[in-house]
């Protein structure tokens, strides 16, 4: 850690950069996208960013996602590997996981997670 740092995160389809500094406050994001030049590429502050939605992240969704991953995989899935395909936070897997085990839709075991069998 110095005293200035910069973060670079994916929030969905969005590339946003986040700036610290130890003795003032920090901005707002900033929305970046990745452009070519020639054979070149840069990564250029987005003037008007389009704004996530709150559909983009619903504990619905995110459980639809971890279920259709689970129901194309022949095999338990493990956590790494379905947050990596649904994209979410781990947090955000972590709730939906519990959630989905509580109901009784998924089970988990040593070698991941997979649907229960009707």
């Amino acid at each position: 850690m110095g005293d200035s740092n910069l973060y670079l995160r994916r929030q969905h389809e969005r590339l946003l950069i986040t700036t610290e500094h130890r003795a003032a406050p920090s901005h707002d994001d900033l929305a970046l996208e990745l452009r070519t030049h020639g054979e070149a590429l840069a990564l250029h502050v987005v003037d008007n960013p389009p704004q996530p939605t709150l559909a983009e992240v619903t504990p619905d969704r995110v459980d639809a996602l971890i279920q259709k991953v689970l129901a194309r995989s022949p095999s338990p899935v493990r956590r790494d590997v379905l947050r990596q395909a649904c994209r979410v936070r781990n947090q955000t897997l972590g709730e939906a996981l519990e959630r989905l085990i509580h109901s009784g839709r998924i089970e988990r075991s040593n070698d991941g997670y997979r649907l229960v069998q009707d």
